[in-house]
């Protein structure tokens, strides 16, 4: 596309004196201002419909005395659109956001059947919860900050606590020996962490058909005892009825157990030697109706 420029000035052909050559008009000079005219017309946009080849660049469009701002790339972002204006209008109004907007991006059917498709949650189990309530109501009531619970963090024992009942075992040896026919053994712990409270009742005591000589055990305690190296023995209390009782110089009988063991014998609780006072032996049950009720603490291991 070209501009027309004047080749000839045939105005300046009147300046000169008659006779000057360059005062003759000649065709050759017509003809090229003609063919300039023609180049330049012919190579210029009609108003009215034009085509246009290879690349056109506009600097500013007017379209109803509005001028367009928008760049290049944004108007290229209508490229491939096939909404409707009825569709495109639909967001006449919109106050949402770009990123509000970019919730649904990704989202391939109806949203509301993809919802549906999620199911509902009615229970913990549908979170993958495996705690039950009765564990999760453990939280109730709680005002404990969170830096308070974290306190907790990283620990790697947990105290336990745990009740039962146990059947005691009335023997002549640590282990196999004979047992006793109780009319009624019952035990029962409590045991908080690795500390064991023990609670016996042993009731009409028979002892026939055991070794009168040897010591008497109490045997099938819930839990062994703590493994001390100094040899550690927990002292309980005892009441009995229908048993002997111990050397004076001894003092009473008490319940013992030694570590590393979940059995119990029967000490007096004074001696004035070195030497470890006398136990209760099975001779020292008198009676077919002895009774013997304890109560002791003690470390498991």
């Amino acid at each position: 596309m070209s501009n027309y420029t004047k080749s000839t000035d045939f105005a300046v052909k009147d300046t000169l004196n008659s006779g000057d050559a360059g005062k003759v008009i000649r065709g050759t000079e017509f003809e090229t201002e003609f063919d300039d005219i023609a180049t330049a017309i012919g190579t210029k946009a009609d108003t009215a419909g034009p085509t246009f080849t290879g690349t056109v660049t506009i600097p500013t469009i007017n379209l109803g005395g509005t001028t367009v701002t928008s760049t290049a790339a944004e108007i290229n972002v209508l490229t491939g659109v096939t909404a409707s204006t009825a569709e495109l209008n639909l967001l006449d109004g919109v106050t949402a956001t770009t990123a509000e907007l970019n919730f649904v991006d990704g989202v391939t059917s109806n949203i509301q059947t993809q919802l549906d498709a999620k199911g509902t949650v009615s229970t913990l189990s549908d979170l993958s919860v495996t705690a039950t309530v009765d564990e999760v109501n453990v939280l109730d009531g709680i005002t404990a900050t969170t830096t308070e619970l974290n306190l907790v963090d990283g620990l790697t024992a947990i105290p336990d606590y745990s009740t039962d009942t146990f059947t005691p075992v009335v023997a002549d040896a640590t282990s196999g020996g004979n047992t006793a026919t109780v009319g009624t053994a019952n035990g029962r712990y409590t045991k908080v962490g690795r500390m064991v409270h023990v609670t016996i009742q042993l009731l009409n005591i028979d002892t026939a058909g055991m070794t009168s000589g040897n010591q008497l055990y109490v045997r099938d305690l819930p839990f062994t005892a703590y493994d001390d190296t100094n040899e550690m023995k927990w002292v309980g209390s005892l009441f009995s009825a229908g048993v002997a009782t111990a050397d004076a110089a001894q003092g009473p009988w008490v319940p013992v157990i030694d570590d590393n063991t979940n059995r119990l014998t029967f000490l007096g609780t004074l001696n004035s030697s070195s030497t470890m006072p006398d136990s209760l032996k099975v001779s020292d049950i008198l009676t077919t109706s002895a009774d013997i009720f304890l109560s002791i603490s003690y470390e498991a291991a």
